[in-house]
């Protein structure tokens, strides 16, 4: 699963642009999306191959813009945090946190040509900079941690990624997913000898 992850995340990214933009730079124009990750913004726990090759997106892309500008190709990584109704968000129905796909396509070609990276999404863009910088701060880090844990909510990005996995864990309707997860883990273990 984690070499798939970075043959999709990554490796179709570096593919896909190796192919189009030799052709858009003879052609003196073009663009290219690349879909990043908000979770590449800070570290991510129990995320942390997704966020990573997430981060590669994101790098690409500003290197990619940089180096292919003056051929008038535009090039943007964007990081959207939750989409609604792409089944990785539990709701299909649109929120504040998370827009329809369709509010990140146009914030995206809004943006196209005026940035390197956007998060395409003002609220994604709020959330960016609370989770990216205030949570990663080393003055505000612990500050914003003792207010959350007074207020009795998740305050750092490990304890809303804890909380996440924990109501994953106790759905039914992802038992059987966890339990597959838990019989590779224990066959890993195994192999290295190191099992229980």
């Amino acid at each position: 699963d984690i070499r798939d992850m970075v043959k999709v995340n990554c490796g179709a990214i570096v593919n896909m642009s190796k192919a189009l933009l030799p052709l858009f730079k003879a052609r003196r124009g073009g663009c290219v999306i690349n879909v990043s990750s908000g979770s590449c913004a800070q570290p991510s726990p129990y995320l942390a191959t997704y966020a990573s090759s997430k981060a590669f997106d994101l790098h690409f892309s500003k290197s990619c813009s940089r180096e292919y500008k003056e051929f008038g190709v535009k090039v943007l990584g964007i990081r959207p945090y939750y989409i609604s109704g792409t089944g990785l968000y539990p709701s299909a129905k649109p929120s504040l946190n998370a827009p329809a796909a369709m509010t990140i396509v146009e914030g995206a070609f809004a943006h196209l040509g005026k940035y390197e990276v956007s998060h395409a999404y003002w609220v994604h863009g709020l959330m960016g900079w609370v989770f990216g910088t205030l949570f990663e701060d080393p003055v505000f880090a612990p500050i914003i941690s003792r207010l959350a844990g007074r207020a009795k909510v998740k305050g750092t990005m490990l304890a809303i990624q804890k909380s996440a996995r924990e109501r994953s864990r106790r759905s039914e309707k992802m038992a059987p997913q966890w339990k597959a997860v838990d019989a590779a883990a224990e066959e890993h273990l195994r192999r290295l000898g190191a099992s229980k």
